[in-house]
C-alpha cells in the first residue's frame, strides 16, 4: 500500500497550484485538535473546508484536473482515520465545531468532485 507522502504535497507545493493562500490560523486549529494521524493533511482541512455551499463549488470548478485527483487521493488514503476522528469528536467547543465543520466541509467538497 502507498504511503500518505506519496500523495500529502507540502503546503508550499499546495499553494503553488491554487489561485489561494491557506489560512495558517485554521491549520494551526485543526492541528492542535485532531489526531496525530490527521496532522499531515490540516492544511487541506484548512483549503477544502469551505462552508459557503457556492463558494465551495466556485473554488472545486476553478482549480485543475491536477489539484483534483490529488485532492480525491487524500480522501481515499485518509477517509479511514477521518471517518474515526469525526465519529469519536463531537463538536463541543466554538473551535472544536469550527475544525469539525471543516472536515464536514471538506468531505462535501470531495462529493462533488
Amino acid at each position: 500500500m502507498a504511503s500518505y507522502q506519496d500523495f500529502v504535497w507540502d503546503l508550499e507545493k499546495l499553494e503553488s497550484t491554487i489561485p489561494v493562500r491557506v489560512d495558517r490560523r485554521m491549520i494551526s486549529s485543526i492541528v492542535s485538535r485532531v489526531s496525530p494521524e490527521l496532522v499531515p493533511i490540516a492544511h487541506y482541512v484548512a483549503l477544502w473546508g469551505i462552508s459557503d455551499d457556492d463558494e465551495r463549488q466556485k473554488f472545486l470548478d476553478g482549480v485543475s484536473q491536477e489539484v483534483r485527483e490529488n485532492f480525491r487521493a487524500i480522501i481515499e488514503q485518509f477517509c479511514d482515520e477521518i471517518d474515526d476522528w469525526m465519529i469519536a469528536h463531537e463538536a463541543l467547543t466554538e473551535k472544536d465545531r469550527t475544525v469539525y465543520g471543516a472536515f464536514v466541509n471538506m468531505l462535501m467538497a470531495a462529493d462533488s468532485l
